[in-house]
């Protein structure tokens, strides 16, 4: 389970990651700058999931993500990576070399795709690849 640390951490990532002050995430997500500075210093031990729901919207990031790392909600099992076709393994490894700013491009690119997905809840009609399988 999360703590307010880790908690914190992922906050203080997400907002690096999107090169957004503190300011500029207390306007994008409806709280205060002191609120996110307690937030990222672990000095609130127990947030909403109001509040972190809303710092989940601005970063654009599924609320569970933060959830589970404030420890409220178990974390979702992680993909095998394994299943992945083979190409889409070795693109993956390539995009973590990228520059942070190239990672963000192609992000911009995937993530209508991811929302469209989650929206529909399905896989797209698509079934999953499966190594070394029929």
């Amino acid at each position: 389970m999360g703590t307010a640390s880790q908690l914190g951490r992922r906050i203080r990532e997400l907002r690096k990651y999107s090169n957004w002050s503190q300011e500029e995430l207390a306007k994008r997500s409806g709280l205060t700058r002191p609120h996110v500075s307690k937030l990222e210093r672990a000095a609130i031990q127990a947030p909403s999931a109001e509040t972190l729901t809303r710092l989940a919207n601005a970063f654009q990031v599924d609320p569970d993500e933060l959830l589970a790392a404030a420890g409220l909600v178990s974390p979702k099992d992680e993909p095998d990576l394994n299943l992945l076709d083979p190409e889409l393994r070795v693109v993956m490894r390539r995009v973590a070399r990228l520059t942070k700013r190239d990672q963000r491009l192609i992000l911009d690119i995937v993530r209508p795709i991811l929302e469209r997905e989650r929206d529909e809840g399905t896989s797209g009609g698509r079934e999953t690849y499966v190594s070394g399988g029929n």
